[in-house]
């Protein structure tokens, strides 16, 4: 029997993938308000390339795309804008075979980035990570933003943490 979840159309309830046999985790986030803010300190749109390389609404890395399945990854790769250039570096998955193929196609970074934030949850939740002093949303920015280490780091001892534009890793996870 199904529950009548009358949650406000902005919630979005996301099924995390299993990480043991009959084990299902449900993270409850308000994923609009998730996406719009990542996307307004990200970039301003779906076909944004940063000066590092980045790229798309939600400034995907090679190392991102690497663990999503998009690029090969080699040691020297941290290179974003060269390794990203280079259409023999992408696998093709979902018909994406360059950045600029990745660029043009919103739907491809909008589950990518679905993909990626489910991956940072169980990350966190893997390290014994959980919601109290801030909430998923600030936590999965601040992800999103320094990766998980960081976050964990700035979680545990208030190490700060600021990216190549000088912004904090505070100001993602105290996200409103």
């Amino acid at each position: 029997m199904k529950a009548n979840l009358n949650y406000p159309n902005t919630v979005r309830i996301i099924e995390i993938k299993p990480i043991a046999k009959d084990t299902n985790f449900y993270l409850i986030i308000n994923f609009d308000k998730y996406t719009d803010y990542i996307k307004k300190h990200e970039a301003p749109n779906y076909e944004a390339e940063n000066t590092l390389g980045f790229l798309g609404a939600y400034q995907f890395g090679s190392l991102s795309l690497y663990e999503l399945g998009f690029v090969r990854l080699k040691p020297d790769s941290i290179k974003n804008k060269a390794w990203l250039s280079d259409k023999r570096n992408w696998t093709g998955k979902f018909n994406i075979w360059s950045k600029n193929d990745f660029k043009r196609n919103k739907l491809c970074q909008d589950v990518a980035f679905m993909d990626l934030t489910q991956r940072n949850y169980l990350k966190l939740r893997n390290r014994g990570i959980i919601a109290t002093q801030y909430n998923w949303e600030g936590m999965l920015a601040a992800c999103h933003l320094a990766g998980i280490n960081s976050t964990i780091n700035y979680l545990t001892s208030k190490t700060e943490f600021h990216d190549f534009y000088g912004t904090s890793i505070s100001k993602y996870i105290n996200l409103q």
